[in-house]
């Protein structure tokens, strides 16, 4: 697959779910940059914060990804697709006041990333279009023919 050359961070404590996502994203076409708390994520310099959009796990130990998304409005324009294990309904309110793009509870189907992430990269403030998304659960369940494994957890 040709590389679209779109920056995805990734902000993940669990380390084989950051390494799953980074390689479905690197295998989707895109260059993908993780991080293991929301401070790395701060303190890096790395390029992909300049432009492109973050997968957000809104459970984190210190800052929380909610927190997160706060601190980055003040300083970048990168759009934000939440991912979380803890689907409760003040997590959905937050979530739908914070203007991101999407919230996918884990596990969540490998399409439904890719499609949020190509739906944050589409739009923002540049393309004139910050619109909010309806949020997705990523609680599809498999029908006949699909593979179990290509769920995140």
């Amino acid at each position: 697959m040709a590389r679209t050359h779109a920056n995805v961070a990734l902000v993940e404590d669990d380390p084989s779910v950051r390494k799953a996502i980074v390689r479905l994203l690197t295998v989707a076409g895109f260059q993908a940059i993780a991080f293991d708390s929301a401070e790395a994520f701060l303190d890096s310099s790395d390029t992909s914060k300049q432009n492109g959009c973050v997968v957000i796990d809104i459970n984190l130990p210190g800052l929380s990804g909610f927190e997160l998304q706060e601190r980055m409005c003040a300083t970048a324009s990168l759009r934000v697709v939440f991912i979380t294990a803890h689907d409760e309904p003040s997590v959905r309110a937050r979530y739908q006041q914070s203007g991101a793009v999407a919230y996918l509870v884990k596990p969540f189907p490998a399409d439904e990333l890719i499609t949020a992430v190509k739906k944050a990269l589409c739009t923002g403030p540049e393309s004139g279009e910050l619109k909010q998304a309806r949020p997705q659960t990523g609680n599809s369940r498999l029908t006949s023919g699909e593979d179990e494994n290509s769920d995140l957890q």
